[in-house]
C-alpha cells in the first residue's frame, strides 16, 4: 500500500509517517515548504513539494492529482485544515485515483464550522458555551450583552489558537475589527472557567467507533490557551460519551478528535469543537497503545479493524521541539523550560526527538532556527495546535 500524506512539517505528520512507514507500507510526504520535518524520516520513501493549499488551491490540487496518479497512491490522507478543505469536496475528490482519508463533505463540514457542531451538539442534550455568530464588529456587543463578559471570540472556521480572543469587557471590542478584518466571520461564546482541556480521539467506521482514546493537557503555549507542550493520557467517560455520541449523529467515517472544556465550577465537559482531521497530540496516543495511522490504513485496505478499547494510561507525552522551545524563548522562559525539563525526564517519551529515527531533530533544529527569525512564518511553524 503506497499513502501520501500532506503538512509534512508537522510533528503529527512525522508521528503518521512512522506509524505508517513501519507497517511496511511506502509513505510519501507533500509540503508547501522544502525538506519538511516528516522527509527526514527514515519511513518516508519519497517527498515532493506543492504551492499552498491555502493561497493557491488549483496549482494544489494540479500537484496532487498528477502525484496521485504518478506515483499510484493508493490512499491519500491530508493532515491540515486548509487541504482537507478542499479535499472534502466532491468535485475535488472525483479527480483523483485514490480514496481520501475523509467522511463525506456534508459530514466534514458539520464538524468543520463551529456553530453547526455547537448546534448539533444542543439537538442532542450536550453541554456546549452560549453562543452566537458575530458576522460584522457591531454585532459582537450585542452578543455581549446576550451572553455576558468574559466573552470568547474564535472564527467559525479555524482550529487551535488562530483567531481565538477573550474580551474580558466593553474595552477590548475596539480589538474585534482588526480579528475580523483577518478571519472574517466569528462565533461568540460565553466563557467557560478553566478546569482543564480534555480531548477524545476517535476512529470510525462508516459511523460504528474504532477505536478510543483520552488525553489532558498539562502545560500549553501560550498558557492562556494554544498548542500543548506536554499531555497525558487519561480516560474520560463523560467526556468520551458525549463526544461519542456527537460523531455517531453525524455517522463519521475515518478519524476525528472532540475538545472539551472541564467547568472548574462543576468538573462537568463542556464540548468547544471537533478537529474532523489528525490532531497535534496524536504522537501520546501512538506512545500510549493506539496507534491510529496505522489502524486507518488497515481499515482503507482491509474493510475494517478490530475495536481498540484500551491502552496505557499516565502516558506522558512531550513537544520539545519546537513548542517547548518556543514557550522557554519566550517571557517566562525560565519558569517553563523547569517545567518542560522536569516533564521530560519523567515521560521519556517526545513527539519528534527518537534515537531510533534521529534525523528528524536535525530537520526540527533546522526548521525552528529559519522560521524563528521570520515573523511571518512563526504562526504557520509555532502556532497551531492541529
Amino acid at each position: 500500500m503506497r499513502v501520501l500524506v500532506t503538512y509534512g512539517r508537522h510533528s503529527k505528520t512525522l508521528s503518521a509517517v512512522r506509524s505508517i512507514g513501519g507497517s511496511r507500507r511506502e509513505v510519501i510526504v507533500s509540503d508547501s515548504m522544502r525538506s519538511p520535518l516528516a522527509a527526514y524520516s527514515r519511513y518516508c520513501s519519497d517527498s515532493f513539494v506543492t504551492a499552498s493549499p491555502k493561497d493557491r488551491p488549483d496549482e494544489f490540487l494540479r500537484e496532487i492529482e498528477e502525484a496521485s496518479t504518478k506515483k499510484a497512491i493508493d490512499l491519500l490522507i491530508p493532515m491540515d485544515d486548509p487541504e482537507c478543505d478542499l479535499l472534502c469536496k466532491d468535485e475535488n475528490r472525483a479527480r483523483l485515483k485514490c480514496p481520501v482519508a475523509l467522511p463525506s463533505q456534508e459530514v466534514y463540514e458539520t464538524a468543520r464550522v463551529k456553530h453547526r457542531t455547537i448546534r448539533l451538539a444542543q439537538e442532542l442534550g450536550l453541554r456546549v458555551p452560549r453562543s452566537a455568530i458575530v458576522e460584522e464588529p457591531g454585532r459582537t456587543r450585542e452578543a455581549a450583552r446576550e451572553i455576558g463578559f468574559p466573552l470568547v471570540l474564535k472564527p467559525v472556521r479555524s482550529s487551535g489558537s488562530r483567531g481565538f480572543m477573550v474580551l474580558e469587557g466593553e474595552k477590548d471590542l475596539p480589538k474585534v475589527p482588526k480579528v475580523m478584518d483577518k478571519y472574517g466571520t466569528m462565533l461568540a461564546q460565553e466563557f467557560i472557567p478553566n478546569g482543564g482541556s480534555v480531548g477524545v480521539s476517535y476512529l470510525f467506521n462508516s459511523g460504528e467507533t474504532r477505536a478510543v482514546f483520552s488525553h489532558r493537557r498539562l502545560l500549553e503555549y501560550p498558557e492562556s490557551g494554544g498548542p500543548s507542550i506536554v499531555r497525558e493520557s487519561i480516560r474520560h467517560e463523560e467526556a468520551e460519551e458525549a463526544g461519542l455520541r456527537l460523531l455517531q449523529r453525524m455517522k463519521w467515517h475515518g478519524v476525528a478528535m472532540v475538545e472539551f472544556r472541564i467547568d472548574s465550577r462543576n468538573g462537568k465537559p463542556v464540548l468547544i469543537e471537533v478537529n474532523p482531521r489528525f490532531w497535534g497530540s496524536l504522537p501520546l496516543a501512538i506512545a500510549s497503545g493506539v496507534d491510529f495511522p496505522r489502524l486507518l490504513c488497515d481499515m482503507y485496505e482491509h474493510g475494517d479493524v478490530p475495536v481498540v478499547s484500551t491502552y496505557d494510561m499516565g502516558v506522558k507525552c512531550v513537544n520539545l521541539l519546537p513548542l517547548g522551545m518556543a514557550s522557554i524563548m519566550a517571557s517566562n522562559g525560565a519558569r517553563r523550560a523547569c517545567d518542560i525539563a522536569r516533564n521530560a525526564v519523567r515521560s521519556g517519551c517526545f513527539d519528534v526527538e527518537s534515537l531510533e529515527d534521529p534525523m528528524p531533530t536535525l530537520g526540527a533544529l533546522i526548521s525552528m532556527f529559519e522560521y524563528v527569525g521570520d515573523k511571518s512564518k512563526r504562526e504557520t511553524f509555532f502556532g497551531r495546535e492541529h
